[in-house]
């Protein structure tokens, strides 16, 4: 299986790329932290000033490390499922010619190595000089003590390189667990139209995601003193997220309900756009978790730091600034790959909707809208998420109900958001249109 595979990556490159970048960055992001956290290690600790530099530097590199590996995770195993779902007729037709389940996972995870061992071979020297300018960074910012020698070793990498494959690994054997018990028959059905999205794993773990966020919520509002609430509101992010990315497929068919009429009124393009994305309905939901990810923890992380004002902990500002910068940056890889899969594997019904009479222009308006509605879904969300994160928070640090900090970020971050959401389905859309419609049909 492992010689599919490399068969695989061979004729499916382009879907794999936003994996290896995902992937590329995780590592870096890793390898700089642990040079950030052996530098903490290794720093004599004889004076006070030297301590708190330690200190600083340790919990600095082990948060921002661990989330930045919670976040890569979940993109890249959202990228891979996307992957995987584009080939459920491929798989269902290895299955009913004799593979085992377990000869599909392999295959699944042993793309997933080769990306990863690509992307390690590309990340780690870089990762080694991207931790020495972060402790610049800090430095220069008054966190730690200015002059602190940058002291990584040969240990970071290997940390880094046996992180992110763990993590490759765990990412591709969550994409893969549904195709491979999936029965050869069923995969061919929903490899035309999925329908059912609930199981029960994804349904316990979406509750212990949407409980913890709320017992977090709970704490950060009553029990936290104010100077160090944002210790429990930044976790809280993450859960509120993840639960809600579980989730997503059913808040997606909610709030599509809703906006079903004001977005049909566009016309044709709306009716057509709303048509789809009702019978899409997980499709869609996969394209809307990426930008609410962007939406909620940027607007959340961000708006935590505005709120305690100049005068807040450097680090904790530090690891905010990090983590959003961070978490955009993943969103972007996924959000962009969702889009860009999706729009290629649409590609026959665009050739079949040309040939009973539809114009470029009337698909072009209809993609229009269903990236429309995707962008008001995910900043639905996201919004939600950030004002789960940030009232509790507010209230324990001064009683107010809402974030501290100008108005325009949070515009900034849903125009962002929004402009790559349209550009992202929009020019692949309209590469995808440049083909006959009897040569795109004639492919399939």
């Amino acid at each position: 299986m492992f010689g599919l595979a490399l068969q695989t990556l061979k004729f499916r490159m382009g879907g794999f790329l936003a994996s290896f970048i995902a992937l590329f960055f995780g590592a870096l992001i890793l390898t700089a932290c642990g040079g950030l956290m052996e530098t903490g290690i290794r720093t004599p600790v004889s004076s006070p000033e030297g301590e708190e530099t330690a200190g600083r530097l340790i919990s600095l590199s082990a948060v921002f490390g661990g989330i930045a590996v919670m976040v890569a995770v979940f993109v890249v195993g959202s990228t891979l499922a996307v992957l995987v779902h584009q080939r459920l007729r491929e798989m269902a037709l290895l299955r009913a010619i004799g593979c085992l389940p377990g000869q599909i996972r392999r295959m699944i995870v042993g793309e997933a190595l080769v990306v990863s061992a690509g992307a390690l071979a590309l990340a780690l020297p870089p990762g080694h000089y991207a931790g020495r300018w972060m402790l610049g960074q800090i430095a220069g910012s008054g966190v730690i003590a200015p002059g602190t020698a940058y002291r990584a070793g040969w240990i970071p990498m290997a940390a880094a390189a046996g992180t992110s494959l763990l993590s490759a690994v765990a990412a591709a054997f969550i994409a893969s667990r549904r195709a491979a018990l999936t029965r050869p028959a069923d995969a061919l059905a929903e490899s035309l139209l999925p329908g059912r999205w609930l199981s029960a794993p994804r349904l316990v773990f979406a509750l212990l995601c949407l409980g913890g966020g709320t017992a977090l919520a709970v704490v950060t509002a009553t029990v936290m003193p104010a100077d160090v609430a944002a210790s429990t509101a930044g976790p809280s992010a993450m859960l509120w997220a993840g639960g809600v990315a579980l989730i997503a497929p059913g808040l997606t068919r909610v709030l599509t309900a809703v906006l079903r009429g004001p977005l049909r009124a566009a016309g044709l393009a709306g009716r057509l756009a709303m048509d789809n994305a009702r019978a899409r309905r997980v499709q869609v939901a996969g394209a809307v978790t990426p930008v609410m990810l962007a939406t909620g923890l940027a607007t959340a992380l961000i708006y935590l730091q505005t709120s305690q004002g100049s005068g807040g902990d450097g680090v904790g500002a530090w690891v905010n600034y990090m983590l959003a910068g961070t978490i955009i940056g993943y969103a972007v890889i996924s959000l962009v790959n969702t889009l860009i899969v999706a729009a290629a594997e649409r590609r026959r019904e665009f050739a079949l909707q040309r040939l009973v009479g539809a114009g470029t222009g009337q698909i072009m308006g209809m993609m229009a809208v269903e990236s429309l509605l995707v962008a008001l879904i995910g900043v639905i969300l996201g919004t939600g998420v950030a004002l789960a994160t940030l009232t509790p928070f507010t209230l324990a640090l001064d009683g107010s109900y809402l974030p501290h900090g100008p108005v325009w970020i949070y515009l900034a971050v849903i125009g962002f958001v929004g402009t790559l959401t349209m550009a992202a389905t929009l020019l692949p859309t309209r590469y995808a249109l440049r083909a006959r419609p009897a040569d795109a049909v004639r492919v399939f």
